[in-house]
């Protein structure tokens, strides 16, 4: 299966969101996420959230968010916890990693 994302963006945005500077002219990072399909963009959100230190949820019927999801996670070393299945959709919720 080939992947349908850049992780290495996801997660340099959600960085660059974090440091709080997104106006950069060098960093472009309106122009980055208008790139992005809208499972990247999700993915953002998720790995800002995870990042953070929060926990992060979705529902999705869409194999392409669940992947995506699902290899951010990885990639970050957050924990995964599939809460329920239900008519084609999952429900998942992501745990941060544990700080060291």
């Amino acid at each position: 299966m080939t992947r349908d994302f850049d992780l290495k963006e996801i997660i340099e945005l959600a960085r660059l969101v974090l440091s709080m500077d997104t106006s950069g002219p060098e960093l472009n990072f309106q122009t980055r996420m208008d790139c992005l399909q809208m499972h990247e963009k999700v993915a953002v959100l998720m790995a800002v959230k995870l990042l953070y230190g929060s926990r992060y949820s979705i529902i999705s019927g869409n194999p392409c968010i669940i992947a995506c999801a699902r290899s951010v996670a990885a990639e970050l070393g957050a924990t995964v916890e599939q809460a329920a299945e239900a008519k084609g959709r999952s429900s998942i919720i992501f745990r941060p990693a544990p700080v060291q």
